[in-house]
């Protein structure tokens, strides 16, 4: 009986050997931290001791060390990343007391800084990124099943025995069920946080993984967003895969399609702006959300909140509440309108600023790569521009927070620290047709 043929190897498949070593198993320490659930947190003076925030506060001194004994190159996007991180406790000293600023602000400035910080000091290559990808992987595996068999049983098991075992109150959970499966949260403090999480991996999962082999499981996590049934999730699973599609085109055609994509979406705003009697907000909340009264709803939530961030722009109104309808929750479900609420817009700002410099970052710097090391320029700034297209209808907050900053400053340094000799160096021996793609990026 003959051998089944090989599968041909993809453009971005290669031949590396991952290899965990001291240097990153900070990194990775960080990012199962980040999955583990609220359940495991300590609670110490006030302040919320999670797993993901006990990792950051023990890995820290390790990354300054790092950042001591070999410096990254600066970039501007840095500035912006310290600036939120001290602005969050500088509002809240205006709009709260000093107690309050200094155990929550300072809780949410190191969240941010320290994640940074650490993706910062620890990524330097593209065999870096893939390796803490390949580790990274079967705790996502794990995960994913989770989120399976709590949404097709209908059984939200892992958070309620978790902390039952621990003696912990019963966790508040959201259990509606939308065709027929429940909205799993496995881990997650919120099912939308898990499908986001796994969504945006699909490019991850496609362009990161080095064979067939990987390439079947990677793309399972990346499915298993579905199983939280989030109109949110749907989406950023669909536009990174739209995304993908598109730069597929791009690089076989060599048609600018994004920028073409660019000017297509700008008229098709317009167009709606003059011909859909609502606008274009609207019309988009009735047409692609999963449930039209929860796309309402959160419609109110811009008008009431964004009024209070309007009237408060500089600091935000801190941890009060925010005036709004008797029968509306205190949620905001929206990052950056959370963040331009309680801290005021420089925050939302310069929040925004790290992620979107970075997508720019690493848009710029892609076509200074070899083709393979492209791909994974690509699927971080597909990633990136998923989160950024998310957050304007979920709030990210807590581990699926933390893995985000940490691969801002992860996708910098990488982006940074490229150069001609690195090819050599970092990245896998490339075949002949795989050279560097002479100065042009992927967004042109």
């Amino acid at each position: 009986m003959s051998a089944l043929p090989a599968l041909p190897r993809l453009p971005w498949h290669s031949t590396f050997r991952p290899r965990l070593t001291r240097r990153l198993a900070p990194v990775l320490i960080l990012v199962y931290a980040a999955l583990l659930p609220r359940e495991l947190s300590l609670d110490l003076a006030g302040a919320n001791l999670f797993p993901y925030r006990i990792a950051l506060f023990a890995l820290a001194p390790i990354a300054v060390a790092r950042l001591l004994a070999r410096p990254v190159q600066p970039s501007v996007i840095d500035l912006f990343a310290g600036f939120a991180s001290i602005w969050f406790v500088l509002a809240l000293f205006v709009t709260t007391t000093p107690v309050t600023a200094l155990i929550t602000g300072t809780s949410l400035a190191l969240d941010f800084g320290f994640a940074y910080l650490i993706g910062r000091a620890f990524i330097r290559s593209a065999n870096d990124l893939r390796t803490i990808f390949y580790y990274t992987l079967p705790g996502l595996a794990v995960v994913a099943v989770i989120l399976a068999y709590e949404s097709i049983s209908h059984d939200i098991f892992l958070r309620p025995l978790i902390a039952d075992i621990l003696g912990k109150p019963e966790p508040v959970l959201v259990s509606r069920v939308r065709w027929g499966l429940v909205r799993a949260a496995g881990p997650f403090p919120h099912p939308i946080l898990g499908g986001v999480f796994l969504a945006t991996i699909l490019p991850l999962a496609v362009y990161f993984t080095s064979n067939w082999r990987q390439l079947a499981p990677a793309a399972f996590v990346a499915v298993s967003s579905f199983f939280v049934v989030s109109a949110t999730a749907v989406l950023a699973f669909a536009l990174a895969a739209f995304m993908m599609g598109a730069y597929t085109v791009q690089r076989i055609s060599r048609v600018p399609v994004f920028l073409l994509l660019g000017l297509y979406a700008i008229l098709l705003y317009l167009m709606l702006s003059v011909v859909s009697e609502s606008g274009p907000v609207s019309f988009f909340v009735r047409n692609f959300t999963l449930d039209p009264s929860t796309g309402y709803y959160r419609m109110l939530i811009w008008q009431y909140a964004g009024a209070e961030a309007v009237a408060h722009p500089w600091v935000g109104i801190g941890l009060r509440d925010w005036t709004r309808q008797d029968w509306m929750g205190d949620s905001v479900d929206s990052y950056w309108l959370y963040l331009a609420l309680r801290y005021g817009f420089p925050a939302s700002i310069a929040s925004a600023a790290v992620m979107v410099g970075t997508v720019t970052l690493l848009v710029k710097t892609s076509g200074r790569r070899s083709a393979r090391d492209q791909y994974l320029a690509v699927a971080l700034a597909i990633l990136l521009s998923c989160v950024i297209f998310s957050g304007f209808s979920v709030h990210l907050w807590e581990g699926l927070h933390t893995w985000i900053i940490m691969l801002c400053g992860a996708s910098v340094s990488y982006a940074k620290e490229f150069r001609s000799a690195d090819l050599t160096r970092n990245s896998d021996a490339a075949p002949p047709a795989d050279k560097p793609t002479q100065g042009r990026s992927f967004a042109t």
